[in-house]
Formats: structure tokens, sequence, C-alpha cells
């Protein structure tokens, strides 16, 4: 019911990360641990603002080159066609609010908004799992008792006979292992695989090299490691479960 729900209501107005960033107070830091920044350390936030502007920067100049105006757009009968597969029920059937693609911007805002939910949202989400839920109290996926009404009960035993046991605990982390298994190639690898080395790509190409360089430098030289978001290392070109 919630997934229902959620799924009628979804929009790519919402959806999009810069939005969904801000509708939580997080505006964009240009310098993370200044005195502007309100939370530092919160590095999904700022790996996210420069992976949303590389690959804007890179779809708005790749649209702009196939499509010299937004009649080119509307007029792009297969391009067209796959819209209305989204909305129809007998092909894509997708839900919530998808903008007609009646110009070169309509289109660029869906296509940075799918390349990144499948890339970068996808990783930042799932392939920390294993780091999180290999140490079983730190993140138990089940308790085997309730939390007593009187906390003067929980004492170590209690404690020790609430988390799961050994069997449990090994599918826990052989679960949580599969999931952060990235096993279709990274975003840089997509990019640089490309068949073309158009303007648009080798600036792509350097500008996510720039992101990885600068997540390795933080990972060296910080104790908390995020390295999630690290297009040439941990983040996945797309979803692959």
């Amino acid at each position: 019911m919630i997934a229902n729900n959620y799924r009628e209501k979804w929009s790519m107005a919402t959806a999009a990360f810069p939005h969904k960033m801000k509708a939580h107070g997080f505006e964009e830091v240009k310098n993370p641990n200044s005195e502007e920044d309100i939370l530092p350390g919160y590095f999904y936030r700022d790996d996210g603002y420069k992976l949303w502007q590389a690959l804007t920067t890179y779809i708005t100049t790749s649209i702009n080159v196939i499509y010299k105006s937004d009649e080119g757009v509307v007029n792009d009968s297969q391009l067209q066609q796959v819209w209305l597969d989204f909305k129809q029920k007998d092909a894509a059937n997708v839900a919530g609010d998808i903008p007609a693609w009646n110009s070169k911007q309509a289109l660029v805002d869906f296509l940075v908004l799918a390349i990144f939910i499948g890339s970068a949202e996808h990783s930042a989400v799932n392939f920390g799992q294993l780091d999180f839920y290999a140490f079983i109290p730190n993140r138990p996926l089940l308790m085997r008792k309730p939390m007593p009404d009187d906390p003067a009960q929980v004492t170590l035993d209690y404690i020790m006979q609430a988390l799961p046991d050994y069997d449990q605990a090994e599918s826990t982390i052989l679960t949580a292992s599969t999931l952060s298994m990235m096993n279709d190639g990274t975003l840089y690898d997509w990019a640089e695989k490309a068949n073309d080395d158009t303007p648009a790509k080798l600036r792509f190409l350097a500008d996510l090299a720039q992101i990885s360089k600068d997540v390795v430098a933080r990972t060296l030289a910080t104790s908390v490691k995020w390295p999630y978001l690290n297009p040439k290392d941990r983040m996945a070109r797309s979803i692959a479960i």
C-alpha cells in the first residue's frame, strides 16, 4: 500500500536531487566544512551536487548537438513514442508525473534524473549495506527479544539473547554482501567506452575524474570513509540486481 501510494504521487520535480536536498534544508555548499556548512561531513550532499551538475552539463551539451530547437524534440516521432510508452498501461505503465518532452530542457531534465537515480542514488543507498550490516550489533536486521519496559533490564546478557543467532547473522552478512556487489561497471567506464570523442564526452570524463580525485583525497584525509559516489571506482553506471 505504501509503495502504491508513493508510485502514484511520484513526480520528476520532487524526485530531482537538488529539490529533495533543498526540501530537507540542504543547499549546495561550495566550501564543505567551512563556516557556511551547517552539516560538515555530509558526503552524499557534497558528492551528489557535483555529480548532478556534471550530468546536467554533459546531457545539456549533447542534446543541443542532437536537436537544434525544441521543435526537433517535438517532431522526433521515435522519441515521442518512448514517452507515450511510459504512460500507456499496456507498455511501461510508469505512474506519477513525467512532463511531456516538448522541449530540449524537458528532455534534459528527464535524462539527468534517470541516470542519476540509476547510478548515483542507487549506489549511495545500495553499496554501503555490507559496511553497515557486517557488524551485526551496528544494524541487526532482526531482534529475538522485545525492548523491555524497564531499561534496567537491558543487560549485556539480554542484548546477546536479543541479537540474531549465528545462522541468522550469517544470512544477514551474505545478503548484504550480495547486494553490495557492483557487477555492471562504473559510470566512468560507461562514459569512457562511448563510441565518440565529442567535447561533451571529454568534458564529462574530466568532471568525473575530478570528482573521483576529490573523493579519494577526502578518504585519505578523514576518519569517516564514504567512497560510494566515486564515479571511477564505487559508483555503478546503472541498477543491476
